[in-house]
């Protein structure tokens, strides 16, 4: 029997914008659940880990978003051929992720508006080049064909797509600085063209976060 599922975040990107595409690469129909952000006391009550986004799979519920991701991936084929590919995949999820964490932190900051411009200004200068700078020579190391990670779509391509397409969207990454990074711009545009992910793209909401 097919799963079903439905993921529950707030109305925008963020931690939740991954699984999403995810689906999305997967092919995968699920219930998008966008809960305002005015009604979060009261539903943090109610969660695993006083945090969303929250899958719930056949009304199980699962927490943390890289849980998640891994959950998901290992259920869409997304996840690398056999168990080196799979350790790689995750060494690079693992690093979008911490990348994410710190976008999304700068974007949640209680800072002061010069303390903040400031701290994005670091995180766009320094943090993103030496993280791309890395990303690029994995990327040489063990992919082909356009992808992190052996000649075929995974999690880690998408996250790395997502994480891009985040820094853009908020205008932390010009797109001409992307040339500066050759095999992550392959992956970007690779990834990016995918028919199912294109599609996604056109029909999502516009978002604040």
């Amino acid at each position: 029997m097919p799963a079903d599922y439905r993921l529950i975040y707030f109305d925008g990107r963020g931690r939740a914008e991954l699984i999403r595409l995810i689906f999305a690469a997967a092919f995968q129909k699920f219930e998008d659940v966008r809960i305002d952000v005015a009604k979060w006391p009261e539903y943090k009550l109610t969660t695993p880990w006083g945090g969303i986004p929250i899958l719930e799979v056949n009304n199980r519920p699962v927490a943390q978003s890289g849980a998640i991701v891994r959950y998901l991936a290992r259920q869409f084929h997304l996840a690398g051929e056999d168990k080196w590919e799979q350790v790689l995949v995750d060494s690079a999820l693992d690093a979008i992720g911490d990348l994410l964490s710190a976008a999304i932190s700068l974007g949640e900051s209680q800072d002061g508006p010069l303390e903040k411009a400031d701290n994005i200004r670091k995180f766009r200068d320094h943090v993103i080049p030496v993280a791309l700078t890395n990303y690029d020579r994995f990327i040489s190391m063990h992919g082909n064909n356009g992808f992190t990670v052996g000649n075929h779509i995974t999690a880690a391509d998408i996250a790395l797509f997502n994480f891009v397409d985040s820094v853009l969207h908020h205008n932390v990454l010009a797109n001409e600085s992307l040339a500066l990074y050759p095999a992550v711009k392959i992956v970007y545009n690779n990834v990016k063209a995918q028919p199912r992910i294109a599609a996604y793209l056109i029909s999502r909401p516009d978002s604040k976060f």
